[in-house]
């Protein structure tokens, strides 16, 4: 699997985007690297592809690099870092080397196309998600967002996390969702497991510590996201 960097030879030269990563032969598109965590792949890399003249992402792959790990705790910004890092090397040494006036170019493999990400693929389904999608979209994303209400909806913005297991006797002890104060922080059940979110941010509101807006939620009662 790759990330992507797009070159096109031209009578003027050569055009390097970075706007083309793509992971390759996993996915391709506008976000492949959300969704290379959405799934959770456990590795990556970058390619150095020719630009097709009418299709995205359908060049030839002129150079690839070694497999990257993506690991539990990798987010999108240090895997994007390590993969522009890593591509910027690969696309010098085929400038350097003129690979991509080679006649022998390796061709394409078939990928998944990954569609742009939307604030939608960031709101939390309490009801479905396990711990296992939680972190999967707590690594794609800096933000998740949820409801608060019944009849009048609030969004919320909620970010840092530090996500548990519960042991088997505590499974459905609270409602998906579910929040609380506990042991001075914030406390969201989830289905098979709950998560510590550090920050809160009520909508048309400014972030706030999530100890200290729950603390002042109906004095720490809680209450349920939806």
């Amino acid at each position: 699997m790759a990330a992507s960097m797009s070159i096109h030879r031209s009578f003027q030269g050569i055009l390097a985007s970075s706007s083309a990563f793509i992971d390759l032969p996993r996915f391709y598109g506008p976000a492949p690297i959300h969704h290379a965590l959405l799934s959770g792949d456990t590795t990556t890399g970058v390619t150095v592809q020719s630009l097709h003249p009418t299709k995205f992402d359908q060049g030839k792959i002129l150079a690839r690099s070694e497999e990257i790990p993506i690991s539990t705790t990798s987010t999108y910004d240090l895997l994007y870092k390590r993969l522009a890092d890593v591509g910027a090397d690969l696309l010098l040494n085929v400038l350097q080397s003129r690979t991509f006036e080679s006649e022998g170019l390796l061709p394409i493999h078939e990928a998944k196309y990954a569609p742009k990400v939307s604030k939608e693929d960031q709101v939390i389904k309490w009801d479905e998600w396990d711990i296992k999608t939680f972190n999967r979209h707590a690594q794609a994303f800096r933000n998740l967002y949820c409801h608060l209400g019944c009849q009048n909806l609030r969004m919320f913005k909620l970010s840092g996390f530090e996500i548990s297991h519960l042991q088997q006797d505590d499974i459905g002890s609270h409602e998906p969702g579910s929040f609380r104060h506990r042991n001075r922080e914030m406390v969201i059940s989830l289905n098979d497991g709950e998560v510590v979110v550090k920050n809160v941010q009520p909508e048309g509101k400014t972030w706030v510590a999530g100890c200290d807006w729950v603390r002042g939620w109906h004095g720490g009662a809680g209450g349920v996201f939806t």
